[in-house]
């Protein structure tokens, strides 16, 4: 088949069309690609400087002074509840960024302010802890997705991540003010050891938790034994927190 053969003028202008045109796509899908992890950048970006960031920092106080063990001595009484306030109204101020699971949490704490199931004074408590703690949970990924913070800074976010799934959990099981015994000694608390394993079992027994209308005193006492024996820094803490637990 020669040169000037027109099959040949056909097949070689098919190859440089078809070239041409996977080309552009290739191009037209990379561009896309990029547009599209620019634009989910900038989404996660506003949600940041939005949604969490002016709020962060009253998340953390707010489970310090909630269960500081001098609570109305060295930390006014009322400290928490203004606390609360703040990120409630800024939250809902911000609502369009937020996840379902972030609005389905706002709103079960918003519920307790106009609905008295008559359960428990604590019910409120409770869902405003788990309110916070969604909070948190859902700052640690995008914090270190968009990598905004990293080392210390973000360890201590996980940190407070962690208390407040304990203090979830306890506030489920307890439905009482007894929940806030074992984090107020915190400090004796390691949490870095709560690896991915038991964390996941600790997400199981906040589950297990929800299920339960009001604390059973068996599984309250497990779970109590289960973070002091996994998480206490040595054991003169664990000797403590078991005191303090008992004292209650």
């Amino acid at each position: 088949m020669s040169s000037s053969d027109p099959n040949t003028s056909l097949i070689t202008a098919l190859i440089t069309a078809s070239t041409a045109f996977f080309g552009a796509i290739f191009a037209q899908t990379v561009s896309h690609w990029f547009a599209v992890a620019r634009d989910d950048r900038k989404y996660r970006q506003d949600v940041y400087e939005k949604l969490f960031a002016p709020i962060i920092f009253d998340l953390f106080l707010f489970l310090d002074a909630s269960t500081h063990f001098r609570r109305g001595h060295d930390v006014p009484q009322d400290s928490p509840g203004k606390l609360r306030t703040r990120v409630v109204t800024h939250v809902e101020q911000h609502l369009s960024l937020a996840t379902p699971r972030l609005i389905a949490a706002f709103y079960g704490t918003k519920r307790q302010e106009y609905i008295d199931d008559d359960e428990s004074d604590y019910a409120g408590v409770s869902e405003q802890i788990e309110f916070f703690y969604v909070l948190v949970d859902e700052f640690y990924p995008l914090a270190k997705q968009i990598g905004i913070l990293r080392g210390a800074p973000l360890k201590e976010v996980r940190r407070y991540r962690n208390l407040y799934l304990i203090w979830l959990i306890s506030a489920k099981l307890h439905y009482s003010e007894q929940a806030d015994v074992l984090l107020t000694h915190k400090w004796l608390l390691d949490t870095n050891r709560i690896g991915w394993h038991f964390d996941r079992r600790l997400e199981a027994t906040l589950e297990r938790a929800r299920s339960r209308r009001f604390g059973w005193e068996d599984q309250v006492q497990e779970f109590e034994q289960l973070i002091i024996d996994r998480l206490a820094e040595n054991p003169e803490a664990k000797s403590i927190l078991m005191e303090v637990v008992a004292l209650r």
